[in-house]
């Protein structure tokens, strides 16, 4: 059996497939390219699935993330205020560490801190 990527995923009306046969000749890169499209879908998928409210999520870090750019702007967020509004955006404790996930990951990406390929 030659080597293969292979994420395939069909769950209830959400399909993706992700396929990349792998030889000797294809570089790491590519099938490190490929990991991440999959974990990019799949972690999107995943908030999506968790219940919490995506969109706000989105739209609150771009608002916390206006005017500002780089990593250094991290250190002018207020904490404990982006958790209490996370909070809001949640229906159950358990979906608070998503929402902080997804938090952080849009406002890195606001803030042009690359954190993917």
């Amino acid at each position: 059996m030659p080597d293969e990527i292979k994420f395939i995923a069909n769950y209830k009306g959400w399909s993706m497939e992700k396929r990349l046969p792998v030889s000797d000749s294809t570089p790491d890169s590519e099938v490190a390219k490929t990991l991440s499209e999959i974990r990019g879908v799949a972690s999107a998928k995943a908030f999506e699935l968790i219940g919490i409210d995506v969109s706000a999520i989105k739209s609150f870090a771009a608002s916390e993330a206006s005017g500002k750019s780089g990593a250094q702007s991290l250190t002018s967020l207020n904490q404990s205020k982006i958790r209490a509004k996370l909070k809001e955006f949640c229906k159950e404790e358990s979906q608070l560490p998503f929402a902080e996930a997804l938090f952080n990951q849009e406002i890195l990406r606001l803030l042009g801190v690359k954190t993917g390929v």
